[in-house]
């Protein structure tokens, strides 16, 4: 793979220049409701999640051992409601 292969797909789809997130407009032009209507649909894309994901590097056995490390903190979640 190529620095401009590897370019490619550290690249976030819909980053700068691109409109992914769209808000209704309201009638009278409110710029607090739009405001507000793009800060929730930014929270649901997932898109600034995923960014502060990748801000740093995190190796995949670091995360399969904080998957697992949840994964055994809810099982004891609903063994413990299980009594």
């Amino acid at each position: 793979m190529n620095k401009k292969m590897k370019r490619q797909k550290s690249i976030l789809p819909g980053a700068v220049g691109v409109r992914v997130i769209k808000t209704k407009q309201q009638p009278n032009g409110d710029i607090s409701y739009a405001l507000r209507s793009f800060k929730k649909e930014l929270k649901q894309s997932g898109k600034l999640q995923e960014l502060k994901d990748r801000r740093y590097y995190i190796p995949k056995s670091a995360k399969k051992r904080e998957m697992m490390k949840r994964a055994k903190y809810f099982q004891w979640v609903s063994d413990q409601n299980s009594d």
